[in-house]
């Protein structure tokens, strides 16, 4: 997968925001498509079953402007996360998404990154 492609992509799919908006839901986010919350939700994040993919950075609701490394740490955080919602998603096997084209893997990281765990589910598996 073109990781860098992809980061391009999210970024104007999202956007790209040093400090937290309300997004389209009327939920704080910030970042690229980041959103802010003070809980965690861990059935949502035990979705991504991979062992490199670490639950995704959380931020206080009290900040209001991040560096742009900041960002990137973020960004780089989420679409680990969203690769391991990609794996789960197509049965959990690390094999089965590899296998696929860039195009695929990133198309697929994609919609684990803007939908999220629970609504990527809702999709049939190909």
């Amino acid at each position: 997968m073109d990781r860098a492609r992809l980061e391009e992509i999210l970024e104007q799919d999202e956007d790209r925001r040093n400090e937290k908006y309300l997004d389209s839901e009327n939920k704080w986010t910030i970042g690229v498509g980041h959103l802010m919350a003070t809980k965690v939700q861990p059935d949502a994040y035990s979705l991504a079953t991979s062992e490199t993919v670490d639950e995704p950075t959380r931020l206080p609701s009290d900040v209001g402007r991040i560096p742009d490394d900041a960002v990137d740490a973020i960004l780089d955080d989420d679409i680990d996360a969203s690769i391991g919602f990609a794996i789960n998603w197509l049965g959990g096997s690390p094999s089965r998404f590899e296998s696929l084209s860039d195009v695929r893997q990133e198309v697929i990281t994609s919609m684990a990154f803007i939908f999220g765990p629970y609504k990527l589910l809702k999709f049939g598996q190909f």
